[in-house]
Order: C-alpha cells, then sequence, then structure tokens
C-alpha cells in the first residue's frame, strides 16, 4: 500500500513541483482515525485497531514522502504535515478521574499519537501501555519509529477549541455538557 501512496505523491511532485512551494503530506491525520475507530466513513472498517493501523501507516507515508521530496532536491519547496489538536483539560485539576480521562483524550485517542513519533521518535509509554492492554498493536517494520522521526520543514497546527473532561455526572446533568465538551 505505502508503494501506491509513495506512486501518486511522485507523480504530484513530476506534474506539479517546479510550481508548488508547500507540500502538506497530510491534513488532519487525527480525524482519519476518529472517522475510523468511532464514526462512519465506511461502517465495516469502524474498528479501532484497523484505525490505529491506519494512522500509523500515514505517519510512515508522511516521512517517506518527505523523503522523495528532499531527494528530488526542487527549489523553494518544503514538506508539512498539519496536526488537528483538541486539547482535554480537566474540569478540576488533580481529580485523577478528570486527569486520566483528559490524558487518554490527549496522548490515546488524540494528537499524541501522531507528534510524539513525528518529534520524539516514538509512541509515549501512556499509549503503548494501553495499546498493548487493548490488543491494539500495529504492524509495524522494525524501522518505522525511526523513519517516523524525521526532520519536517513545516509543522502546521489546526486547533479548533479544547475540550473539557468531566467525570462528575451530576455536573453533565445540570450543564447539559457531556464529556468532551468545549472549553
Amino acid at each position: 500500500m505505502s508503494r501506491w501512496f509513495l506512486e501518486y505523491a511522485e507523480i504530484l511532485l513530476n506534474q506539479f513541483g517546479d510550481i508548488v512551494d508547500s507540500w502538506a503530506t497530510f491534513n488532519e491525520p487525527v480525524a482519519v482515525y476518529e472517522r475510523r475507530a468511532k464514526w462512519f466513513l465506511d461502517p465495516r472498517l469502524k474498528e479501532e485497531k484497523y484505525a490505529r493501523q491506519c494512522t500509523h501507516n500515514l505517519q510512515v507515508w508522511h516521512v517517506e514522502t518527505a523523503k522523495l521530496l528532499w531527494r528530488k532536491q526542487l527549489k523553494n519547496t518544503r514538506n508539512e504535515i498539519v496536526v488537528d489538536v483538541w486539547h482535554y483539560k480537566p474540569t478540576c485539576p488533580g481529580r485523577k478521574d478528570e486527569e486520566q480521562m483528559a490524558l487518554y483524550g490527549n496522548e490515546i485517542v488524540g494528537y499524541g499519537m501522531l507528534l510524539h513519533p513525528l518529534f520524539l521518535g516514538g509512541y509515549s509509554e501512556i499509549r503503548m501501555k494501553y495499546m498493548e492492554e487493548n490488543h491494539l498493536m500495529s504492524e509495524t517494520e522494525a524501522s518505522d519509529l525511526e523513519t517516523m522521526r524525521q526532520k519536517i520543514d513545516f509543522y502546521g497546527l489546526n486547533f479548533y477549541n479544547g475540550l473539557i473532561a468531566c467525570a462528575d455526572e451530576s455536573k453533565e446533568e445540570k450543564s447539559g455538557e457531556k464529556q468532551g465538551s468545549n472549553y
């Protein structure tokens, strides 16, 4: 599958490399995970393990495409990725349950699953523990995590709003808000 993506990227670079100076390999890859794991793009594929594998593959493809771009040595061209961040904060800092909910939202199903490999070269400990405990480990190549940690020329951040991690059901009932409401 990665071969197909790279062939597609090479066609685009060959056709438009001289006139496009910024190439965002992916826009909002967290949304890809969300739609595959929780939503409805294809109900047959609504499975967390599949979504995790898809997200992992996107990260590898991003870097492989960046390497292709650098090999072509196009003038004034930069490689980028744009990640959507929906940051969770606990309603009551210090409450263990809400802090755990926020950590889950940020590191396990949110932007942390993309930014850790891109900037730190590996997945966070909390994410790895979750993946192992829930039998969600992705199929990977030995070099994937090192591949993912390559320089990028530009990191785009889409931040629309934050989310509140609220564990107190009575607060939710009174306010009409549910866990993950905007702040």
